[in-house]
């Protein structure tokens, strides 16, 4: 059941779809939350600030606002009755290893597997943003994997994909082996034989973003050599690691070289004026989009298997929800993850039921989330002006979440 728009709420709806189209006709929004006085001042700025922003005001993604796709979201919330999932789930935020008979009834005859793996992650103190700790995010995604049965038959297989669906990311460089000697890129096939079972490195590893793992190296190694990070110190940090990498991760520095020579491109162009815009933040993204989700997608397709497509819709959805103790930048790039999931999964023309459900709940919940993030801006009281050019340039910055591809 829809709730009740009030006044305001549409008001500051129609502002929004004013910014976004670039349209600054009717008044009646902005006398409704500024007052008469000021309502033509504030549609006169805003109108100035989005032709000075310079936003690509084309055709607008939509979403059905009342007949949404719920099922991941509705699964996240049962899960939260389930005792047996409590009980797990609090001993990890407690940081402490949950009792491995309770492991049987999600994850089965992968029980070890996951058991080994919470515990490096408990022992290991791995945090996110929101300060709690990471192995809770895993086990939620692997919950509610497991209350959407992912295939029936192999439920219990799928629980444990999404359990160990960042194992290679977050534990490659921390954990040890019997001898507590750390792995790292350079035993990275190693680490995959002692904590990542045979049976699921296919899943696992299209759902491992080895690029952003080799990039964390070479910037562990930039910051350590106490220099500026930049195209060519990114290079350089690059060959130094592949000097003694696993063979295996080979493709993907080549892909960072690659990305890398078309940066080099970009900025040229522009004069070889120092770019502002190069940081690992963004080389992350690019990859991101450029490599890590296509590859997915395409891999997924080839295979005529999208669970693991599925399992990264839970992970991002979970992602998504924590999204408040991430500054404005990150919250945005949380976003366009999302809307690039989508988009690319979109790309492959798939036709099977379970996975078009997952495009569609995202990309309400996205789009949803981005449109609040504005209104929520415009319908401000106070420092009025402040926030309406925050609203533009926050449309701007969603412009990936909020219109549809040229």
């Amino acid at each position: 059941m829809q709730q009740r728009v009030t006044e305001q709420e549409q008001a500051g709806a129609t502002i929004f779809d004013q910014i976004c189209s670039n349209q600054f006709h009717d008044l009646t929004p902005y006398q409704t939350l500024y007052g008469s006085e000021r309502a033509a001042m504030f549609q006169d700025f805003l109108a100035q600030l989005v032709g000075s922003e310079n936003i690509d005001c084309r055709e607008r993604r939509t979403h059905d606002q009342e007949h949404q796709n719920s099922e991941i979201f509705d699964a996240r919330t049962e899960i939260e009755h389930d005792k047996d999932y409590l009980e797990i789930h609090n001993a990890l935020l407690a940081k402490e290893i949950p009792p491995k008979d309770k492991l049987l009834r999600m994850f089965g005859p992968f029980s070890d597997s996951a058991d080994k793996v919470l515990t490096e992650y408990t022992e290991s103190d791995k945090a996110r943003k929101c300060l709690n700790p990471s192995a809770s995010h895993i086990h939620r995604v692997a919950a509610v994997v497991h209350q959407l049965r992912l295939d029936n038959e192999h439920v219990q297989f799928y629980a444990t994909v999404g359990l160990l669906h960042d194992s290679v990311e977050d534990l490659l460089k921390s954990a040890g082996d019997e001898n507590k000697n750390r792995y790292g890129l350079e035993n990275y096939s190693r680490f995959l034989q002692d904590f990542i079972p045979v049976d699921f490195h296919t899943q696992v590893l299209r759902l491992t973003n080895h690029y952003g793992l080799i990039l964390k190296s070479a910037k562990d190694a930039i910051v350590k050599a106490d220099v500026s990070y930049s195209i060519d110190t990114v290079r350089s940090a690059l060959n130094n690691l592949q000097l003694t990498a696993d063979s295996e991760l080979k493709p993907f520095f080549e892909h960072l070289y690659v990305l890398l020579d078309e940066l080099a491109l970009e900025y040229a162009d522009q004069g070889n004026a120092p770019d502002e815009r190069f940081s690992d933040d963004e080389l992350g993204w690019r990859c991101y989009k450029q490599y890590y989700i296509p590859h997915l997608a395409n891999a997924s397709h080839k295979a005529n298997d999208y669970r693991p497509f599925e399992v990264k819709a839970v992970d991002l959805s979970d992602n998504a929800m924590g999204r408040g103790a991430l500054e404005l930048e990150k919250r945005i790039r949380n976003m366009e993850k999302i809307q690039s999931w989508i988009d690319h999964g979109r790309a492959v023309h798939p036709d099977w039921p379970p996975l078009l459900k997952r495009l569609d709940e995202l990309q309400n919940q996205v789009l949803a989330d981005a449109e609040a993030k504005v209104i929520n801006k415009i319908m401000q009281s106070t420092a009025v002006s402040d926030f309406l050019a925050s609203a533009v340039r926050t449309v701007k910055e969603l412009e990936m979440v909020l219109f549809l591809p040229q």
